[in-house]
């Protein structure tokens, strides 16, 4: 859900209206249902075109299930976040835009948290890997992660700039505008 949020985040702070252009981003609960789906959406199902979203580490069964080279493939209808969204997302806007936003959604406890998480005594020196990490630590036994939240925290925030900094996004929505106009 939370890469989910960013994506059509990212779409509308570029103007592209998802609805309009019939496009649908669907989270699958878990890389590893991709082979599946493809099968059913791609050209062998509904020879629907798909552009998948995937952490830079789960990629190797998406491009075993579209098939041809990694070369011909990434960055055409697969595009892999390095290392996963929330560290490219923290990297791309800044580690100290990031905690700040964060920290405006809820309450001065959170900037405690953050601080010690990136090993840092201000935002300013946040490292964005470490601030990755807590936004995507688990919040306890029976209570999900930050991953969610943080991603409602900065899709609601998305501005066209900030868009343009997330590598796989950027990438993913300037092939689905290539693909509208085509």
């Amino acid at each position: 859900m939370a890469d989910r949020l960013i994506v059509e985040a990212a779409a509308r702070a570029r103007g592209i209206s998802l609805d309009r252009i019939g496009a649908v981003v669907f989270e699958l609960g878990g890389a590893d249902k991709f082979p599946e789906v493809y099968k059913l959406l791609g050209p062998k199902g509904f020879d629907i075109q798909v552009l998948g979203l995937v952490d830079e580490a789960e990629k190797n069964p998406w491009l075993g299930a579209v098939g041809g080279r990694p070369k011909d493939v990434l960055g055409c209808s697969i595009f892999a976040s390095v290392t996963d969204l929330e560290d490219e997302y923290c990297r791309g806007i800044g580690a100290e835009e990031v905690g700040q936003r964060l920290i405006a959604a809820k309450d001065a406890r959170d900037e405690r948290a953050i601080l010690d998480s990136c090993e840092a005594t201000s935002l300013a020196e946040a490292d964005p890997l470490r601030l990755a990490a807590f936004c995507r630590a688990s919040l306890g036994k029976g209570r999900g992660s930050r991953k969610v939240p943080a991603a409602l925290v900065i899709a609601k925030t998305m501005t066209a700039e900030d868009a343009s900094k997330i590598a796989s996004i950027d990438a993913l929505l300037t092939e689905l505008e290539k693909r509208i106009q085509a």
